[in-house]
């Protein structure tokens, strides 16, 4: 049996590295930090106009809950959407989807169509905001050829390699060791 889509959701956004992962009891809303994500299925067939009908009522319900939210949550709603396994390879539903997702009303809008597995759900989360393509594998050596890659196009101090790539310095020790660099160096 397939794993639900709201809790392959919910695992994106752990693994993504949200603080906060609340499933909302009263609404298929799923609270990721500060953003609100109300979840759905699309109906089986790819008819157009039954799913547009679908979409509007959720738009409607998102409206609703759009309502009772503060400033900051209500501005960045989200709505992602499962079409049903297999949907994929159909033209129907791929043009159905750009549709759907094209249209910015109340929320942004993000529709999955799973492959007959639900295999290709990592390429539907690396169109979302849960996306984290600056995650690089928990070694030196590819730490190291990340920050290459990027000291290639910024220039980086003389000294900030080796402490950008030292496991024990963090957050405020880190700053402090790069801003000694800073000092130390004549200008």
């Amino acid at each position: 049996m397939f794993e639900s889509f709201e809790n392959l959701i919910v695992n994106a956004a752990k693994a993504a590295g949200c603080n906060t992962v609340v499933q909302d009891k009263n609404a298929p809303t799923i609270w990721l930090d500060f953003h609100a994500v109300w979840t759905s299925k699309l109906p089986a067939e790819c008819n157009r106009q039954e799913i547009l009908d679908e979409v509007d009522k959720i738009l409607n319900n998102v409206l609703e809950m759009r309502k009772s939210l503060k400033a900051v949550p209500a501005s960045d709603l989200y709505v992602m959407l499962a079409a049903p396994y297999g949907s994929a390879d159909s033209s129907d539903w791929n043009t159905l989807a750009a549709e759907i997702e094209r249209d910015d009303r109340l929320a942004r809008k993000h529709v999955w169509l799973p492959d007959e597995e639900g295999e290709n759900f990592d390429a539907f989360i690396g169109t979302t905001f849960l996306a984290r393509p600056w995650t690089v594998a928990d070694d030196d050596e590819t730490r190291a050829d990340a920050l290459q890659l990027l000291t290639k196009q910024v220039s980086m101090p003389t000294g900030w390699q080796e402490v950008l790539l030292d496991d024990d310095l963090q957050g405020e020790d880190l700053v402090l060791k790069l801003l000694s660099i800073e000092m130390d160096e004549p200008s």
